[in-house]
């Protein structure tokens, strides 16, 4: 949050984990909108705007006034991601390995031409990890993540699609599955190569750069749709 007047700027950092941001956020808020200032024999209250529970022009009400809003809106207007049942998007939940491969690939589906689009099939009884069935709702995009190698897996076979997606796991898979160049040898650590393809092209926003950060549903929607928008 930047508080600025005429003669003053103010810069207020917040973090806090997902689970208790929103709630956070309101305290947050509240001590801010508390500040008052005095400039030029004058006296003032600041007022700091949050989400709301004003509608988008997409429908989803839990969003307006989000960092990342315009990119949730994109991402929505293309039919990439949508709201659940009750309207909002819920921008700071966490965001699991299977539903990080949804958003990826429909993102990139939403690039592709019709050819493009029927070009992988959907093998029978796919059964690639342990830890899944060919009826899940994210099997297909795991079955076409692999197809484009895009993921791997775990060594114990497993895909662990209900796991939170760190920013490096995010970053590799996406790059991957855009096409964008990234170096083909070694880095140390692994996520090197993916983090330098990525700062070049701008695709981080400033203080989204810890790799083992877990990614909030409006972090990964903002990379996606940087990236499309790079194409």
């Amino acid at each position: 949050v930047t508080v600025l007047d005429d003669n003053y700027e103010l810069y207020f950092d917040y973090t806090a984990e997902s689970d208790i941001f929103s709630n956070g956020l309101k305290n947050f808020v509240s001590t801010l909108n508390s500040v008052k200032t005095k400039t030029n024999g004058g006296k003032g209250t600041t007022y700091i705007p949050m989400p709301s529970s004003e509608k988008t022009s997409g429908g989803i009400s839990d969003i307006k006034g989000h960092r990342y809003e315009t990119s949730i809106e994109n991402l929505v207007e293309m039919k990439v991601i949508g709201g659940y049942p009750d309207g909002t998007f819920k921008p700071e939940n966490p965001v699991n390995r299977a539903e990080a491969l949804k958003i990826i690939l429909q993102g990139l589906r939403s690039t592709q031409s019709k050819d493009e689009k029927d070009a992988f099939v959907m093998p029978k009884n796919f059964n690639k990890f342990l830890d899944m069935k060919s009826s899940d709702w994210f099997a297909t995009y795991v079955a076409e993540g692999v197809d484009k190698k895009i993921i791997n897996g775990y060594p114990d076979g497993t895909f662990k699609g209900g796991n939170t997606v760190n920013l490096a796991e995010a970053l590799k898979m996406t790059l991957q599955a855009y096409e964008i160049d990234v170096w083909n040898g070694e880095s140390n650590p692994w996520h090197k190569k993916y983090f330098d393809a990525a700062n070049a092209m701008n695709l981080l926003p400033k203080g989204l750069d810890n790799a083992g950060k877990l990614l909030t549903r409006a972090e990964l929607v903002y990379i996606v749709d940087e990236v499309i928008n790079s194409k």
